[in-house]
């Protein structure tokens, strides 16, 4: 896809009001989250009931992903025009969720400066097709598990990759030795509010209470977090790009997919799935990107795609995006498991 305008020349393209930080607005969405945070702890524990507490416990969870968001913002900056203001936000909302702050900032900011580069891209980048293949049975297995049935939680597994390798320290591949100190600050703020939140939940409700006030709220969250990064940016008529035929515009606006969601998925998650404007450009606050985001389907009709995510979309995502032809100019396409299998069946064949 040819894209001729530059981010820069995007950003134009919408009212300037869309960078505009407000933020009287965003500690009210920050108050209003925790409040319903602790609302839902409270009724959870209220109930005392494993039906009614089992169901409290999705919404705790769904309210976890928006504190989560409001610290997306504060990681790009957009949540304060303080940077410290925008670290204390940061650290409490990112904790709760068990996603150390810097970690995940640092290296969210990978991403969004390799987005759908097939060489150095970090959020959902498939193996090609040789790749799969000189892997172990198991490693096969683990990979097209979190491309299919386990992808709702696969997560989890990006969150421990990378708090594991912020603990290397210098030996850290996605980490540089400067940010040393940010790194273990958010390891040691982290580590506390998980023990705090455990220890917490099984005193105020025992083993109930650490299934619903813990376990299952982060399971949501991990879900909802999966999924939407997944989907924003894996389409069966869009697959990454080499590294020589990549550029900053096509990753950010061609790379990126507008996923409608029920209505009050979005008013939990704070609109980040209109997700378009904010690869365009990371300024733009969480509550400007409805506005941001029909400013750019007017100026770029062609480029900017949307979906409604349900079954049919679904199985059109996980059934197809498993595996790229390879990392050259001329093989990004989408290869699906059954077709590598052929492949390999077909090597094995020639080589006997």
């Amino acid at each position: 896809m040819d894209i001729k305008d530059s981010i820069a020349a995007m950003i134009r393209k919408m009212p300037p009001v869309v960078l505009k930080r407000e933020p009287l607005k965003a500690f009210g969405y920050l108050a209003r989250d925790l409040f319903l945070v602790a609302f839902f702890a409270s009724a959870i524990l209220y109930a005392d009931s494993w039906l009614v507490g089992g169901v409290l416990s999705i919404f705790l969870g769904m309210a976890l992903m928006g504190l989560f968001v409001l610290g997306h913002d504060a990681g790009h900056r957009s949540f304060a025009y303080s940077e410290k203001v925008n670290n204390v936000v940061g650290h409490l909302t990112t904790s709760l969720c068990l996603w150390p702050f810097h970690v995940w900032r640092l290296s969210h900011d990978l991403h969004h400066r390799y987005t759908h580069n097939l060489d150095k891209e970090i959020a959902w980048r498939p193996l090609t097709v040789n790749q799969y293949l000189k892997r172990s049975s198991f490693d096969r297995w683990f990979y097209r598990a979190t491309r299919s049935y386990l992808m709702p939680v696969s997560s989890i597994v990006f969150t421990g990759y990378f708090i594991r390798d912020a603990l290397l320290g210098r030996k850290s591949k996605f980490f540089e030795p400067k940010d040393s100190a940010k790194l273990n600050l958010s390891l040691v703020i982290c580590g506390l509010a998980t023990l705090g939140v455990v220890g917490g939940s099984m005193a105020a409700g025992g083993i109930y209470g650490f299934i619903y006030l813990f376990v299952v709220p982060q399971i949501v969250f991990q879900t909802l977090l999966s999924v939407f990064t997944f989907f924003h940016h894996t389409s069966p008529d869009r697959t990454l790009h080499a590294d020589a035929n990549w550029t900053m515009e096509k990753g950010q606006i061609a790379g990126t997919v507008h996923v409608k969601y029920p209505a009050i998925i979005e008013w939990f998650c704070h609109d980040i799935n209109w997700h378009v404007p904010h690869h365009v450009c990371v300024g733009i606050p969480h509550y400007q990107l409805r506005l941001a985001h029909e400013s750019l389907k007017k100026a770029y009709p062609d480029t900017v795609k949307e979906i409604v995510l349900n079954a049919a979309s679904w199985k059109g995502v996980t059934g197809t995006c498993h595996l790229v032809k390879g990392k050259k100019v001329g093989e990004e396409e989408w290869v699906t498991f059954a077709e590598a299998a052929q492949w390999e069946s077909r090597l094995q064949t020639a080589s006997v």
